[in-house]
């Protein structure tokens, strides 16, 4: 039992001190740059790209009080874990013949804050599931697939004041695609297959500003 109740007051001590590595707010909205490096059978013959992504972000114990975001609520307490909700887009053009291709999709993305007992640099362990769409246009052809990509990463949160931070990440993921379809356009030929598999290296910079939702009596 003395056991029990040492482990019981360390966690309540360790854990306010991970949620820092989040804006000190329950919500939170970020924008971001990216830069991926391609490789494997589906981007084969093409280039590095850059492009962003928007995602919207809550402390899991705050995603169930959402309506807190509008309306007044009571102060929600700190958690080390946030799920975000977004889209990414990047561009990328052909190695070996004029045209480019666009990877879009929507993500989620679980974080995990780690502690290190700074009050500015806080790191971040996460993982994203993404849906995600390639669209190629080379001249007169066309061509989609669609697939899933699951891959993990990290990153640091840098605080600029007391709700905005710089986000600094880097992930590697995997893609999963189905079968393509390219066209002709001029002569309305068109045929499928399969598109493959890929992976990407991710590395992101990014603004994160939080919102720590109504306050009772406002």
């Amino acid at each position: 039992m003395k056991h029990l109740c040492f482990l019981l007051a360390v966690a309540r001590i360790l854990s306010p001190l991970a949620t820092r590595a989040q804006t000190a707010d329950a919500y939170s909205v970020q924008a971001s740059g990216l830069f991926t490096q391609l490789g494997g059978s589906a981007y084969a013959g093409l280039d590095p790209g850059g492009g962003l992504e928007l995602q919207a972000r809550c402390r899991v114990n705050a995603c169930r009080n959402l309506w807190g975001i509008i309306a007044p609520a009571k102060e929600i307490g700190g958690s080390p874990w946030t799920v975000g909700v977004g889209y990414q887009i990047t561009y990328h053009q052909l190695s070996n013949f004029q045209g480019d291709e666009l990877l879009s999709g929507v993500f989620l993305e679980p974080r995990y804050a780690l502690d290190f007992d700074s009050d500015v640099v806080f790191p971040y362990l996460s993982t994203r599931g993404t849906w995600l769409r390639q669209k190629l246009s080379s001249g007169a052809v066309t061509g989609s697939a669609t697939g899933t990509t699951a891959g993990v990463g990290g990153g640091l949160l840098v605080k600029l004041n007391y709700n905005v931070l710089i986000d600094l990440g880097a992930r590697a993921g995997y893609t999963w695609f189905g079968d393509f379809r390219l066209v002709d356009n001029n002569t309305g030929v068109a045929r499928t297959g399969p598109a493959g598999a890929g992976y990407n290296l991710v590395v992101r910079l990014g603004l994160a500003i939080g919102y720590r939702g109504a306050a009772p009596g406002r």
